[in-house]
């Protein structure tokens, strides 16, 4: 089973798009807040180091099941094999995204 823990519907094809799976969007997404921390100006402009804060709503791995989050939170959560995030996308002519050809996953 794959499940959308995104805020977004989120549309999914294999290559020849012979299969197309439309997920609706989650009401209690999972989120991953960062953290900013000042570092100091280049010429001017304000530097800042970002890094993962607290991850929420991610549930457990449950057997079979494939979450899909951002990619902000496969990063922040690199040990999950359960997780993955929205890759190859296809957008129409005014760069919407239409659907993702891949899934991204952390291993």
């Amino acid at each position: 089973m794959i499940k959308n823990l995104t805020p977004h519907r989120i549309t999914i094809s294999n290559k020849d798009q012979s299969i197309m799976l439309t997920l609706p969007s989650e009401d209690n997404p999972a989120r991953c807040f960062e953290i900013t921390k000042d570092h100091g100006e280049f010429d001017g402009f304000p530097l800042v180091l970002k890094s993962f804060g607290k991850v929420e709503n991610l549930p457990d791995p449950e057997e079979d099941t494939l979450y899909i989050v951002s990619k902000m939170i496969c990063d922040a959560c690199p040990n999950r094999n359960d997780i993955a995030s929205p890759g190859d996308l296809f957008r129409d002519e005014n760069g919407e995204i239409m659907w993702a050809g891949s899934l991204v996953v952390n291993k």
